[in-house]
């Protein structure tokens, strides 16, 4: 049986980014739930105010936040490198330097763009 071939490789790989950071930062939520909330509200139940229940509620979300657009931009870090280098390159095709060459990396659509 042959493998499976995606023609879009970029949306492919921007997804697998997705995934993986949603799935990180879930288990960041969950974790922190788990062992940070819980023990604290069971511990003081009756001195446990709701602004601080939302304050708590609210910081986790917010790391988890985070979390997920570090892992994301970390991820997709060089496409985005590659993507700058080659508009880069257009530019200054664009303004007469007819005879520069953009760098080929990967096999994916922005290889296609920079051999074209």
């Amino acid at each position: 049986m042959a493998g499976i071939t995606f023609r879009n490789k970029m949306i492919v790989k921007l997804l697998c980014a997705v995934a993986i950071s949603l799935i990180v930062s879930i288990s960041l939520i969950l974790f922190s739930i788990q062992f940070i909330l819980n023990p604290y509200i069971t511990k003081l139940p009756t001195g446990f105010s709701e602004s601080k229940y939302n304050f708590m509620t609210f910081l986790t979300f917010s790391v988890a936040i985070i979390t997920f657009i570090a892992i994301f931009l970390l991820m997709v870090r060089n496409k985005l490198l590659y993507l700058k280098l080659i508009s880069e390159s257009v530019n200054k095709i664009a303004n007469g330097e007819l005879g520069l060459t953009i760098g080929i990396k990967g096999k994916d659509e922005l290889t296609q763009l920079a051999q074209s």
